[in-house]
């Protein structure tokens, strides 16, 4: 399962992605569970979560600095992947969002771990997505280096673009990764310009979610 994190009080702007053997589905929810969980396939319980926003260990403070964050806003991954701050204004709204959103879906593991219920830890069943640094690490510094200047949340979209788009994240991940052709076939869907997020799925135009596409085990990072 892949979440992407949403804390809008009146919109539906929580990704849901369920991978269930080749059945793949996609969903818009609100923060409130009943939202949330009416999106879920019926009986589908994941073995592993991603979440796409910023978790904390069990029983971490609230409002630590992550040292995962420290290290990406400086070089050599500044050009690639630098996030915003958890620690404190709107990301700090962020962080308890995915807290809350850990909470909900760690609910419905597979029985089989859910003696991990909810805990973030480096061998646990839930783990943070950062698709901004899983897709920048894979780039060379030559693309890097001849990005065009971006607007302000637009980087994501150029990033897609230049791995999804052309094929190198699968060439790159398919030998490793045993995963259907239908989300191989959504990851390589690209419609309109930089200036349109890509769509993985159809819906209304601006209404759509991004998969998360890698997995970053913060426990070890801090």
């Amino acid at each position: 399962m892949g979440i992407d994190v949403g804390f809008s009080k009146t919109r539906r702007t929580t990704g849901i992605a369920c991978l269930d053997g080749d059945h793949l589905t996609l969903e818009r929810a609100a923060t409130a569970w009943e939202s949330r969980e009416s999106k879920i396939p019926h009986g589908f319980h994941p073995s592993v979560i991603a979440i796409d926003g910023p978790l904390l260990p069990l029983g971490a403070d609230r409002h630590i600095r992550r040292h995962v964050e420290s290290i990406f806003i400086r070089a050599p991954f500044h050009n690639r992947c630098r996030p915003g701050l958890s620690h404190h204004g709107v990301g700090l709204e962020l962080r308890r969002a995915s807290d809350n959103a850990c909470t909900q879906f760690g609910r419905i593991l597979a029985p089989s771990m859910c003696g991990n219920s909810g805990i973030v830890c480096g061998k646990g069943p839930i783990v943070e997505a950062f698709p901004n640094a899983f897709l920048g690490v894979l780039m060379s510094e030559a693309e890097l280096m001849a990005a065009p200047t971006l607007k302000r949340g637009r980087r994501f979209d150029w990033l897609y673009e230049r791995m999804a788009k052309t094929g190198k994240l699968e060439s790159l991940l398919s030998r490793n990764l045993d995963l259907p052709d239908i989300v191989w076939n959504r990851l390589r869907r690209w419609c309109g310009s930089l200036r349109t997020p890509p769509r993985l799925f159809e819906q209304k135009p601006g209404r759509a979610i991004r998969l998360p596409l890698g997995r970053f085990d913060i426990a070890s990072l801090g």
